[in-house]
């Protein structure tokens, strides 16, 4: 075979693999479909122990991963101060520990508050990063 030189050709190409990649998943979730309209039970269909389900979402995921843009982020000046930051990221704890003091039936605030702790550090630690890296776009 040989290899292709001309950039329509190629960019057609690809055009042909994703819709290939379209039509293999729409079949799949087809026979999942059919599947489930026979009658089968739902956690026997949607499970990953279905080899029809690990399939489609093994091409979801794949399709997931490789959409996202990439792009080098560039180093910019801050657009929020350090107060506003830290304000946001104590209020993200405040909420996020009430909300799993609630969940958890108003017991265990030391582990509510550590869980609520950890997703405010996560949350913070995004908006810092996004407060000084922007894409370039």
């Amino acid at each position: 075979m040989k290899r292709i030189k001309d950039e329509r050709l190629i960019q057609r190409n690809l055009k042909n693999i994703k819709a290939a990649f379209a039509v293999e998943n729409l079949f799949i979730a087809a026979v999942l479909g059919v599947m489930l309209w026979r009658g089968q039970a739902y956690e026997d269909v949607i499970s990953y122990r279905q080899p029809l389900f690990a399939a489609l979402m093994v091409g979801c995921y794949t399709v997931l991963i490789l959409s996202v843009n990439i792009s080098t982020p560039m180093q910019d000046a801050p657009l929020r101060s350090w107060r506003f930051l830290a304000a946001m990221t104590t209020g993200t704890w405040v909420l996020a520990g009430g909300l799993f003091f609630v969940i958890a039936g108003f017991t265990h605030p030391v582990i509510c508050a550590l869980a609520g702790l950890v997703v405010a550090a996560v949350v913070g630690g995004i908006n810092l990063y996004a407060n000084h890296f922007r894409d370039r776009s």
